[in-house]
């Protein structure tokens, strides 16, 4: 259970260390109040704060320090500024130099920031990617094993999923992909046979795992047909 109380203390100090909001600079005052838990095992915890009657700035007091727990809004659009301060703790000296505007600018940069990594990751993936494509000609040409090609285009892959969930984002070639990949991935194993089977599922598996599977599958058993043929045609 919590009780809830305007406390004089915490007003008065308010009024001494910060006669205007050390946000929106109103000289509206603050609504102060003190929280205290009546739960046995928490019987000396309280927490004080004060918000501005303003701009509904919201800081949680401690004893060197304020902490943000409610942006203010900006009185010219309504809107909530210094989000990116929210559960970070300054100095009582620290507050008094800030307003809106360094808010709003602090805002910019950390939103330019989080851009800037997610193009930062978006261009990786496009790299691995490249190196997938690059393994496959590779491949393709007999100059990277069965073996180390599989893995090696695992490992990428694992990295393309990892850098994917931390961003949460989508590549520019994940979005623009929509429906079933083209029936000419097909002609791969007709010409290339098992290779061309594993060189069609790296490619496809991404778009569509059934049809992926499906061409894996069919280069297998295209290849034993090929080489049952071959042999009937050679010794009879």
């Amino acid at each position: 259970m919590l009780l809830v109380k305007k406390t004089s203390e915490i007003n008065e100090f308010m009024q001494k260390h910060f006669p205007v909001c050390p946000v929106c600079k109103s000289n509206s005052g603050f609504v102060t109040e003190k929280t205290v838990t009546l739960l046995p095992e928490f019987s000396n915890g309280s927490e004080n704060y004060a918000q501005c009657k303003s701009c509904n700035a919201k800081w949680l007091l401690r004893k060197n320090e304020m902490r943000l727990v409610e942006p203010p809004k900006d009185p010219k659009t309504g809107l909530a500024v210094g989000i990116s301060l929210l559960g970070i703790g300054y100095i009582y000296d620290t507050w008094k130099h800030l307003d809106l505007e360094s808010l709003r600018s602090r805002d910019e940069q950390v939103e330019r920031t989080s851009k800037e990594r997610e193009l930062t990751a978006e261009r990786q993936i496009e790299q691995y990617r490249e190196k997938i494509n690059r393994l496959t000609v590779l491949f393709s040409d007999g100059e990277v094993s069965e073996d180390s090609y599989i893995s090696a285009v695992k490992k990428i892959e694992e990295n393309i999923d990892r850098l994917r969930s931390e961003k949460g984002i989508l590549t520019e070639h994940e979005v623009r992909r929509v429906g079933k990949p083209t029936a000419l991935w097909w002609l791969v194993p007709i010409f290339f046979g098992i290779i061309g089977g594993i060189v069609a599922y790296v490619g496809v598996k991404g778009d569509d795992q059934d049809m992926a599977d499906g061409l894996l599958i069919f280069g297998i058993v295209w290849s034993i047909i090929l080489f049952a043929l071959g042999w009937s045609l050679i010794f009879h």
